[in-house]
Order: structure tokens, then sequence, then C-alpha cells
């Protein structure tokens, strides 16, 4: 089909106009059969926020990497995927290793059974979906110093934010240790 401009130049705007369909019409045929990410939804950088609030400092040597043992507690879904990206947030500073048992991360030879390699042993729950966020984050230095508290992060700004922090009695990783 040809069209005629308002200044009687002929111009061959069917064609053109087609393919910018047809092309249009596959872009959006070829996406992922699954809802588009809501940019607010409880994901692996929402646990680095909530971890990245009770990691201890770096070590002052840039070769040496604080260990962070990170322990699932309670009803934690944390895929593969977010556990790997969560390593990932950390690595310029902290080696982060999970574990399953939060009990194969303490040296029991050790008076008070720290974490091994003089680390810490952070145990997190599961982040709630709906708003508020709040999770059970247990922090374990040795068996005389374990803390728990109940975190709410928010979504503001376009990142994760820890809004606050309450002190709550430690249930999960204590123990026989």
């Amino acid at each position: 089909m040809k069209v005629v401009d308002r200044f009687g130049t002929r111009q061959a705007f069917g064609p053109a106009l087609l393919g910018f369909v047809l092309t249009l019409t596959s872009l959006t045929a070829c996406g992922s059969s699954s809802p588009p990410a809501v940019a607010d939804s409880v994901d692996a950088s929402t646990y680095v926020v909530v971890i990245g609030r009770f990691v201890p400092p770096p070590s002052p040597d840039p070769e040496v990497l604080t260990i962070v043992y990170v322990s699932g507690s309670g009803a934690t879904e944390m895929s593969l995927e977010d556990q790997v990206n969560v390593i990932d947030g950390f690595a310029a500073t902290h080696e982060v290793r999970f574990v399953d048992d939060f009990a194969a991360a303490l040296d029991h030879d050790a008076p008070g059974s720290p974490p091994k390699d003089q680390g810490v042993l952070i145990g997190v729950g599961r982040i709630s979906r709906d708003a508020p966020h709040t999770v059970r984050v247990e922090v374990y230095v040795d068996t005389d110093r374990l803390e728990a508290q109940l975190v709410t992060v928010a979504y503001q700004a376009g990142a994760w934010v820890v809004e606050s922090v309450e002190p709550v009695e430690p249930e999960v990783l204590v123990g026989d240790e």
C-alpha cells in the first residue's frame, strides 16, 4: 500500500508498518511464560540486606575474608540460586558458607563451641512475602554470645532497607552445644 503524506510525497508505509507489527508481536510472544518480576518481591537481594546487618566487619587484611556461616531456621525457602546470589553479594568482604545443620559449623572441641574458622553463625528464617516483611535472625558467636532479632525490611526508593530490629529470645540456635 502506498501512502501520500501531507507534502504530496509517496511513501511505502504499509510494508514498514506490517514489519513493525510482526516484529513487535514476535518479541512479545517470545517472552517468558512467567509473570514479570515485581521490583519489591522478596528475593536474594532482600536476604543480602538482612544478613548484611549482622555480619561482622570485614577483615582489615583484604587477603583474608571473614567467615560467615548461614543456616536456614524454621521454614526457610531459599533456593540454590538465591544462595549463590547471597554468596556473590558478600564475595568481596566475607566468605559465606551455607550449612544445612548449624551444629556442623561449630567447633565442638573449642571452649564455648564457637563457629569454625573464627567465623560467625547466622540463622535466618523465611522473610514474609507480604508486608510488613519480617524475619527472625539469630547470631551465634559462642554458647555465651547468642542473640536473636525480629527484623522488618521494606522496599524504599528502589532498594531493600532494614526498617527496624527488635530483640527477641533465641529459639533456633540454642541447644546442647
